[in-house]
């Protein structure tokens, strides 16, 4: 697989690209553009006589465009799922089968702290040898490997006895699987050693580990599903004769808008090229297991899991984490701690980043306040604080010698944190006084600390002293800074604390006057309302009679020859 940045260096990269092999599909679009562009010049009213010049007003080549653009699709975004679901399923595999091996090792520490060191190191060397047998083993097969020792590093196969060697390397003529054949071989193994007593464990426990192996199994045969079935011959097939199609009728309609047959060329070409550079990456990632340049990594993934599984038999894999004696157990202070303040960073002798590169070993049996004096009076520099704590095999390097009893180094103390205070300025009264030209042959220079000179002796003396001097000298600073930032926060909390009283106060007036007009409007809704219904009480009373008043003078304005109006006024019923 290629491991990549999205810079603009991506479009010089050849390596796994399907450029190259899309503009080769691409080319006799634009041979078959530029010869009907001259078939044209040399015989004006060819595109009529051949009926091209019709093209461009039919669908066909718009249909046939949007068919082979949504099989395109379709088949992309299904490779697409099946390249994550492949990788997701293999290291889903790895992590059931590496929990198992741990658990397993746990399970073990018990019976070696009982006397049964032989029979646990036996043990827990058979079954990483297996576990990276069976690991490899399954790349193999799903990537198609015809030989394990020539794709996948295992660890130490010849570590195994004659028996089983022979019994796996005659599974391909017995037609057993191999992987299922390590997996039965790590069961039996797991179960025999219950029973010995290496693993004392309870059984309802136990259950878990064969729980594990199964299910990194399924895994490995779901991954193996991806590898076992392609994508449908049928779509295969019809995209490639709709990319043929489009690569011949495309130019066929660029000459029909385009004359230039630069722009022509380059219309015909890129349509062609979209679709066979898509077709091209489907037909990539459909199949993520391989050793192909865009497949999966399979070697870097037999790789990290040899490493894990190594780490399982070093010697401090049976080590019990545990706290340090100076370990700080206040909440308060602990809480301290996490403060982003720099003051309260200089001050912390528990705060700690971790490194890969290096950690602090713990400064004997001295206080923290200790060790602060220690770094300040320069008794001890801050740079042999540090040590390199990597340990492991390079890659491609041979193990480590084993060590004997009298050459192992003793075991690293616990973990403590040195204040990263400078060592203070050298003051006059840390410097002895300067001689003159006509004093003693061996008098020290002025810049000769007195420890160091020998017209002084016991100038030493007077280090430790001006040293609390100029620590006691930094923590007055301190006092001071914080005294000053305190101020600054009070006299903006005092501030703050007015603006906010003349909100409040601005927000009283604004809702005693919203009150006061709410109180004023309903009161005086009562008056209107009642001077309202007076209102239209009169005007029920008035619109009848002017309905009748109407009436009468339509009645008396009627032509001689219209019927007349009954006697007696005619009321309108009222809505």
């Amino acid at each position: 697989m290629i491991d990549y940045e999205d810079t603009d260096c991506l479009l010089a990269k050849i390596r796994g690209s399907v450029v190259p092999k899309a503009i080769f599909f691409s080319l006799p679009s634009i041979l078959i553009a530029l010869a009907i562009l001259i078939a044209e010049d040399l015989h004006p009213g060819f595109l009529e006589e051949s009926g091209m010049d019709d093209i461009d007003e039919s669908l066909m080549w718009n249909a046939m465009t949007g068919i082979s653009a949504v099989l395109i699709a379709f088949r992309t975004r299904q490779a697409l799922g099946r390249f994550w679901e492949g990788t997701g399923l293999l290291h889903q595999m790895r992590g059931e089968w590496f929990d198992s091996v741990s658990c397993l090792t746990s399970f073990s520490r018990d019976a070696k702290m009982k006397g049964k060191e032989k029979e646990v190191e036996e043990f827990r060397h058979t079954l990483i040898r297996l576990m990276s047998l069976m690991h490899g083993s399954a790349l193999d097969e799903i990537g198609g490997g015809d030989d394990l020792s020539d794709n996948y590093e295992v660890l130490d196969i010849k570590g195994l006895d004659m028996d089983t060697l022979l019994f796996l390397r005659h599974c391909k003529s017995f037609k057993f699987n191999r992987v299922e054949a390590l997996q039965h071989m790590i069961q039996v193994l797991v179960t025999a050693n219950h029973h010995s007593g290496v693993l004392t464990i309870p059984p309802p426990i136990l259950s878990r580990i064969y729980q594990t192996l199964s299910r990194g199994l399924v895994n490995l045969l779901n991954a193996k599903k991806i590898k076992d079935t392609r994508f449908p011959f049928p779509y295969s097939q019809v995209i490639i004769v709709l990319i043929y199609a489009h690569s011949i009728f495309t130019p066929a309609v660029m000459t029909q808008l385009v004359e230039n047959k630069v722009v022509c060329c380059a219309l015909s070409f890129l349509p062609v090229f979209g679709l066979v550079a898509l077709n091209l990456i489907a037909g990539e990632l459909e199949m993520p297991f391989g050793h192909d340049e865009n497949d999966l990594p399979l070697q870097h993934f037999q790789e990290e899991f040899n490493y894990s599984l190594l780490m399982l038999i070093h010697e401090k894999a049976d080590h019990i984490p545990h706290t340090s004696d100076d370990i700080e157990k206040s909440f308060d202070v602990l809480f301290q701690y996490m403060s982003p303040t720099t003051e309260r960073q200089l001050h912390s002798h528990s705060k700690v980043y971790l490194r890969d590169s290096f950690i602090v070993r713990q400064g004997g049996d001295l206080s923290g306040d200790q060790r602060v004096r220690k770094l300040v009076t320069g008794e001890e520099s801050s740079s042999s604080m540090m040590f390199s704590s990597s340990f492991g095999l390079g890659k491609g390097g041979a193990a480590p010698r084993k060590m004997k009893s009298e050459d192992k180094a003793p075991a690293p103390p616990a973990l403590t944190v040195a204040v990263p205070v400078a060592p203070p300025p050298v003051t006059a009264a840390m410097v002895p006084e300067a001689a003159s030209p006509s004093s003693t042959k061996g008098a020290a220079s002025p810049t000769t600390p007195a420890s160091q000179s020998p017209a002084a002796p016991g100038g030493g003396k007077d280090l430790v002293p001006a040293a609390a001097a100029n620590l006691q000298a930094l923590f007055d600073k301190f006092n001071e800074a914080w005294s000053k930032r305190a101020d600054v926060q009070v006299a903006e909390l005092k501030k703050n604390s007015e603006a906010l009283h003349t909100t409040l106060q601005t927000m009283d007036r604004l809702f005693s006057r919203n009150t006061e007009a709410v109180l004023t409007f309903t009161q005086a809704l009562p008056h209107e309302l009642r001077r309202n219904t007076e209102v239209m009480a009169v005007f029920s009373e008035t619109l009848p009679k002017m309905l009748d008043a109407l009436l009468v003078c339509s009645s008396s304005a009627a032509p001689p020859g219209a019927a007349r109006v009954e006697d007696g006024p005619t009321r309108l019923p009222l809505l």
